[in-house]
Parts: structure tokens; C-alpha cells; sequence
């Protein structure tokens, strides 16, 4: 549970409110679309672990839920672990229980019952449990299960039960199956950003991994129109259609997806689709791509010098990058040659000069230039003199400074 920005993450989806009589999965009266904290009722992050609360006075009159989406195709469900444990809320006694129910169809549900499951907990009692149960045979095989993990406030009571109800967290959830005929499953559900500027496709291709099991047939991958598949690498072997031989009924492949080429100006979408072996569920993985405008740069800026007061005769960088007018990097649309200047000093500036941006970047370095004088104040300027028309920029005023080497006594004159 590490990581999550919302209870709608991964497998796992926010339940509606809706009204009813507590405790009853249908029953869910505070939503979990988002979120809460503190001591607010509804699903919170503990960071490492999902916390639930269902606050008031009155027993069993708030509930809130989760839900975990499972698709137990081709598959025996097997088992249920989970660790649950008190967190402590403000101060008081009372009580709150987590239950757990399961549904084929989201309407009718039936409770999964286990050692310390229901879970209930007093607040500021401290307790905790690992729950593990065997999941019931009527989810074999059923493509759309889920698993309700479901707060009230009620439970077994304190005597004299005052204050804030606890919250539950739970944690190192595993969810187990076996397989009972051929499969494919595939490492990703979608793949965005498969994108280029006009006139420089490909796309920069993605991976996803495919493994099957008992498989009796070839599997073929299908890419969407206006993109392309590989097995052969992330730059070449790309089609429009791949068929693999499962190897004693298993795979175990990487695939390769981009945009193609030559497209015009737009966004692309689409699914990859796996087909064969009877699988029954088929995986689909879906595409997104762009081609847009080239934007090229206008400008050259000086970023930087290196050192910042380098020393007299001694070698020392300067860095640039080719920018628009706003000074976002733009990649040149060919190799541009780049010449520097002395603008602004009395002493020479040599060594290395100038420098080429290659085709498709932005940014160059020129390293080994000398200037010859201790002085303050020096500007240098840079120019495109080929490629890609840039104007000019110059450094910011810097110094360049005397080496002083140990035992030596600098002169100084009034």
C-alpha cells in the first residue's frame, strides 16, 4: 500500500455511499472516493498500510468500504491473507470491526468469516492479527470477484465506552490461485507517450513482458493501426502482427511497441490484442501516442562557464543550449556549428572556439579555452554560423583570476 495518492489504485476501487441497515456490505454510508485524514471517518493512508474509520456515538450508524477487483479466469481461487491491527484515534474506548464479503455481480454478497475475522478492535487496546482463510469455490473461474473490506463503528463494547472509535489498518494483503487451463497474462494494461515531432518518427518504443501457461496453440499479438510490435528488439523486427509458439504450452516473451512512422499531426490510440490456445480471457494492452508540430529553438543561451573564475592561461568550459522564445530546450533540426567571441576584455580569449550541436539535441559543451590576462568584467559571445539560425547570446560578466601556487608572495602595487 506504499505510494498510493488515491483508494482507487491498482486492483482496488472507492464504493459509493449508499443507505442502508449496518452491518451490510450494501450498507456503505460514507464514501471512499477520496482520502481522509485525522480523525475524520473514511479510508485514510498510513503511509505503508490502508487505515479505515467509521466514526459516531451511536453503534453500527456509519460504515465505509473498499473494494478489491480480482478475475480469477482459468483460475482456482485459493486464498485470503492479510494483517490487520488497531490504530490508536484521539482518546476513548469505543468500538469498530472490519468485515471482509465477496461478490460475482456486485450486488449480492456474502461474508468471509476466519479466526479474528470480523476483525474487531477497541480504541487505544492495542491488537493486531494476521487473517488468512480459504477463498470458497464459487469464485473458480470468475472473471469479475470482488472483496469488500468493510468498517462500522459497532462491535463488542468496554464497559462504559466513551470517545473516539479506532481505526483498522490493514497490510501485506496476498491474494493466492491456481491455474486451471491455458493463460496469457501480460505485465502492463497500457503503454502512453509512444511519441514523436513531425517528420522524426518512430516513436521511442516500450516494453511489456507476456508469459502463458498450458498453452496448446500459437499465441498471435495483433498491434493497433498505426503502430507496431517486436520480439526482436526495442529498434528493429517491427510488425504489424506476431505470432509465438508456445514452448512445452509455456511463453515468456518480451514485447516491443511504438508509433510508426510518416504519421501526420495527431493523437493516436489504440489496443494490442493476444489471441489463441483457447484462453478464454484474453489481454489486451492499450496504446497512446502523439505526433506533433516541430517546435525549433531561436536562440543560444550561455548557461554556464566552468570554472566560474577560471584561472589565467589555465583551460576552462563553457556551456550552452538552444532554446525557443520562451527558453524551453529545443532539440536542433540539424547539426549546428557554433563559434565564440571575445565581447568584452583586453586580453586574448583562444584554444578551442567552437562546437557543433548535433542533430536532434540541444545542449553543447566547449572545453580548452585560454584567456590570457587576470581581469574582471569579460563577456563572451555565441553565434550559429551554420545549421539551425540561433541568435547570438553572450555570458554573463565573469573573472579570470591569477594562479597562486604555495610559498609564492603576490605583489601588490598602491
Amino acid at each position: 500500500f506504499t505510494s498510493w495518492s488515491s483508494p482507487t489504485n491498482n486492483n482496488w476501487s472507492a464504493v459509493s455511499s449508499n443507505a442502508g441497515t449496518i452491518p451490510n456490505a450494501n450498507a456503505v454510508i460514507v464514501s471512499s472516493a477520496s482520502f481522509t485524514t485525522g480523525s475524520a471517518g473514511g479510508i485514510q493512508n498510513g503511509g505503508t498500510n490502508i487505515q479505515f474509520l467509521s466514526t459516531g456515538t451511536t453503534n453500527n450508524s456509519s460504515s465505509v468500504a473498499l473494494d478489491l477487483n480480482l478475475n480469477f479466469s482459468n483460475k482456482n481461487a485459493e486464498s485470503l491473507s492479510f494483517d490487520a491491527s488497531t490504530v490508536f484515534n484521539s482518546t476513548g474506548n469505543r468500538a469498530g470491526t472490519l468485515r471482509v464479503y465477496y461478490s460475482t455481480d456486485n450486488t449480492n454478497w456474502t461474508e468471509l468469516t476466519a479466526s479474528n475475522l470480523p476483525f474487531e478492535a477497541n480504541n487505544n487496546v492495542a491488537k493486531s492479527a494476521n487473517i488468512n482463510l480459504s477463498l470458497p469455490s464459487v469464485i473458480h473461474n470468475q472473471p469479475t470477484v470482488k472483496l469488500r473490506f468493510y468498517y462500522h463503528n459497532g462491535g463488542t463494547a468496554l464497559p462504559s465506552p466513551t470517545g473516539a472509535r479506532p481505526k483498522i489498518a490493514i497490510d501485506n494483503l496476498v491474494v493466492s490461485a491456481t491455474n486451471t487451463g491455458p493463460y496469457i497474462n501480460i505485465s502492463k494494461t497500457n503503454i502512453g507517450n509512444l511519441n514523436y515531432f513531425e517528420n522524426q518518427g518512430p516513436s521511442q518504443s516500450e516494453s511489456y513482458s507476456l508469459t502463458g501457461s498450458q498453452l496448446t496453440s500459437d499465441v498471435t499479438i495483433s498491434a493497433p493501426t498505426n503502430f507496431e510490435i517486436s520480439t526482436v528488439g526495442m529498434n528493429s523486427g517491427f510488425m504489424d502482427i506476431i505470432n509465438l509458439s508456445p514452448n512445452a504450452g509455456a511463453l515468456n516473451t518480451t514485447i516491443y511497441a511504438r508509433l510508426k512512422l510518416g504519421l501526420p499531426i495527431g493523437n493516436y490510440q489504440g489496443n494490442i490484442t493476444h489471441t489463441g490456445s483457447g484462453v478464454s480471457s484474453i489481454p489486451s494492452l492499450s496504446l497512446t501516442g502523439e505526433v506533433t508540430p516541430v517546435v525549433l529553438p531561436t536562440k543560444l543561451i550561455i548557461t554556464s562557464i566552468s570554472p566560474a573564475s577560471p584561472n589565467i592561461n589555465s583551460p576552462f568550459s563553457i556551456h550552452l543550449q538552444a532554446v525557443d522564445q520562451n527558453n524551453i530546450p529545443r532539440p536542433v533540426s540539424t547539426n549546428t556549428m557554433v563559434n565564440l567571441s571575445l565581447l568584452n576584455g583586453t586580453g586574448v580569449l583562444s584554444g578551442t572556439l567552437s562546437g557543433e550541436i548535433t542533430m536532434g539535441t540541444n545542449t553543447l559543451t566547449i572545453n580548452g579555452l585560454i584567456y590570457n590576462k587576470e581581469e574582471t568584467g569579460i563577456l563572451v559571445a555565441a553565434s550559429s554560423v551554420s545549421g539551425d539560425p540561433l541568435s547570438t547570446d553572450q555570458s554573463l560578466p565573469f573573472e579570470v583570476i591569477q594562479t597562486i601556487f604555495p610559498n609564492e608572495i603576490k605583489s601588490i602595487s598602491n
